[in-house]
C-alpha cells in the first residue's frame, strides 16, 4: 500500500496537466492539476525544515 503522497506523485508524473481538484474560493471555481498539486506538498513538506534551520 502507498502513501496518499506518493499516489499524488506518481499522478503528477503520469498526467501532470490532468485536473486533480477543483474547489470553490469566492463564488469562483478554481482547479488544480496533478502538477500543481504535487508542487504544493512539496513546497509545504520543506517549510518545517526551513525553520529548523533558522532557530538553530
Amino acid at each position: 500500500m502507498s502513501s496518499p503522497a506518493t499516489r499524488i506523485r506518481d499522478h503528477a508524473a503520469a498526467r501532470p496537466d490532468a485536473i486533480a481538484l477543483r474547489d470553490k474560493h469566492l463564488g469562483v471555481w478554481r482547479e488544480w492539476t496533478w502538477a500543481t498539486y504535487w508542487e504544493h506538498i512539496e513546497a509545504r513538506r520543506q517549510r518545517p525544515e526551513r525553520a529548523r534551520r533558522r532557530a538553530r
